[in-house]
């Protein structure tokens, strides 16, 4: 509205909004292809963020949720083109993601969210989590960021090795990634889970690095999901 209102046209919020509810409507088909293809493919990534709704009566906005839908196998030489879609929601709940999944089966990459390993248990093991290393990284980034802890660091340090692999492997074909992590990869962080249960026995449960050491064993399997679809980074 203000693009236009400096060229001197000024048209009511109503007008615009029906303008995009058209577009939307004559986007639909290839949106729904879109969604379509994604949810086909043979690994997905899923993530949800939250978005307030404007609801009249209330004189508040009730939160919602947008599902991200995406696949890009362009570093690795795999079937699926980059694509993303978004699906909104009323709820985050097991119940929607699994409505909104209810055919695919495959790998699905997520971070730690509840629904989803209820929902990969719903289906029988059609459905395998890849969990997302980044986020068990970033734990131990914020423990060191605060306290300074060697052990941080030296988780830290650990899961660069991890990353540097990775890094040496991206364009590679599917067997040759998943031969360098089963002989390189997953040595090193069988090495790191043995130091982390080491660890965690002498802290206070409590403790912030307590809590960043159990998320990667309370996802261990998923963290470690080496599988020749998997993408070159994590």
């Amino acid at each position: 509205m203000q693009i236009l209102a400096g060229q001197g046209v000024h048209l009511d919020r109503a007008t615009l909004a029906g303008w995009v509810k058209r577009s939307a409507w004559w986007l639909m088909s290839l949106y729904a292809l879109q969604l379509r293809t994604i949810k086909a493919a043979p690994s997905l990534f899923c993530d949800e963020a939250p978005m307030p709704v404007l609801d009249p009566g209330r004189h508040r906005p009730r939160t919602c949720q947008f599902w991200a839908y995406a696949m890009d196998d362009r570093p690795c030489g795999g079937p699926s083109p980059p694509s993303v879609a978004y699906v909104f929601a009323d709820g985050r709940g097991t119940a929607e993601i699994a409505r909104q999944l209810i055919s695919f089966s495959g790998i699905l990459h997520v971070d730690g969210y509840a629904a989803y390993k209820a929902l990969a248990r719903d289906h029988g093991g059609a459905i395998q989590l890849a969990f997302c290393l980044a986020h068990a990284r970033r734990k131990f980034v914020d423990v060191y960021k605060t306290t300074q802890s060697p052990f941080a660091r030296e988780v830290i340090e650990r899961l660069q090795a991890v990353y540097a692999i990775e890094a040496e492997i991206r364009d590679s074909s599917a067997e040759q990634r998943l031969a360098t992590r089963v002989t390189r990869s997953a040595p090193l962080m069988e090495a790191l889970r043995t130091r982390l249960t080491t660890m965690v026995g002498q802290l206070f449960s409590q403790s912030k690095l307590a809590e960043a050491i159990n998320y990667p064993l309370n996802h261990w399997d998923g963290l470690t999901r080496f599988s020749p679809r998997r993408p070159c980074r994590n």
